[in-house]
């Protein structure tokens, strides 16, 4: 079935004009003719469609077709193949899962195998960004109550060398409020603080480990 996809790599993607020409060839099929061998290339140009949608209705066929699989290479075959859709949808922790039901089936099985590894350097990288964005909040909470207090010794300081003027105690601002003592600005300082976190944490969904 390579020639269904637009790249040699082992998990690639397939071009909407395949997707078209094995959705043709299965609509025009007679219900007792839409056996595995015709239906197996649309369920996998559907997984490995750009198109989410295509994953989706890939997803579904595939879950329609596996309870009435019985022959275990062609059960393999479709689990791996609805590992690779919910992997291509996101949903990680279902396709390792899927993954494992394979290789129950076929141990040796390269693809899934390959595909596990992957599997699992995503979820451990998703893991490490969920407990960066924890820090990157705890952070910012712990400097605002910092430079907050910061700021309130400053104004507690101005105030008893008389300099502090009085300032109404609300006033319409288009614009975040930002101490006016000793030049200090709490919440950009950390809302700074917060952005290099998260940055952190978009750099190493973008730049997989090796």
């Amino acid at each position: 079935m390579e020639s269904l996809y637009t790249s040699c790599d082992y998990l690639p993607w397939t071009n909407s004009n395949t997707v078209h020409l094995w959705d043709r060839k299965f609509a025009n099929c007679s219900f007792d003719k839409q056996n595995f061998e015709v239906r197996y290339p649309l369920m996998q140009a559907l997984v490995t469609s750009r198109r989410p949608e295509d994953i989706q209705r890939g997803i579904e066929l595939i879950q329609g077709s596996l309870p009435f699989t019985t022959d275990p290479r062609k059960k393999k075959k479709e689990t791996y193949l609805l590992a690779v859709g919910y992997f291509r949808s996101g949903d990680y922790p279902k396709s390792a899962t899927l993954v494992d039901t394979c290789l129950e089936i076929k141990p040796n099985c390269w693809k899934a195998l390959t595909l596990k590894e992957v599997l699992t350097d995503r979820i451990n990288r998703k893991d490490r960004v969920i407990t960066l964005i924890d820090v990157a909040a705890t952070t910012f909470g712990v400097l605002a109550d910092v430079l907050g207090g910061v700021a309130a010794a400053s104004r507690s300081s101005a105030a008893r060398r008389g300099i502090v003027e009085d300032v109404p105690e609300r006033r319409p601002s288009i614009t975040p409020k930002k101490s006016t003592n000793d030049g200090i600005d709490v919440i950009g300082i950390c809302a700074l603080a917060t952005g290099l976190a998260v940055g952190v944490a978009i750099s190493l969904v973008l730049c997989p480990s090796k």
